[in-house]
């Protein structure tokens, strides 16, 4: 029983490691049932000592994973929603500089790096 939830526990957490940035919800929510279900099965197991603390270990290591990557598929969510509304901003309002970016996004307080710019961009100052 130890060992079938172990290994239950760690192909959740390897398959949560290899979700990547942007994952799909469908599966996030998949995961969290069967973490959940895990969970039951370990609550229920009577497992102590050691042995239940190993578990207890690698649940609390797959709810961090599980509610990280809720968090970056939010976050990717918002990016992407944003990235729309300045789409939108910009091309409704062609002349007026986006509400998102500042007059000085592009200014460095590093000369090199800014000279380098303005001369990539034909603003340099050489005839």
């Amino acid at each position: 029983m130890v060992s079938s939830l172990a290994d239950r526990y760690l192909d959740l957490i390897a398959e949560m490691q290899q979700v990547g940035w942007h994952p799909d919800q469908q599966r996030l929510d998949e995961i969290g049932a069967e973490l959940v279900e895990l969970d039951h099965q370990l609550k229920i197991s009577g497992i102590a000592g050691p042995d239940y603390d190993r578990l207890d270990k690698m649940r609390g290591r797959a709810h961090r994973l599980l509610s990280e990557a809720r968090s970056d598929h939010d976050i990717a969510l918002a990016v992407a929603e944003a990235a729309r509304k300045r789409e939108a901003h910009d091309a409704a309002y062609p002349t007026i500089l986006s509400p998102q970016r500042d007059a000085l996004d592009d200014w460095s307080g590093n000369a090199l790096e800014r000279a380098l710019r303005e001369r990539a961009r034909g603003y340099d100052r050489e005839r």
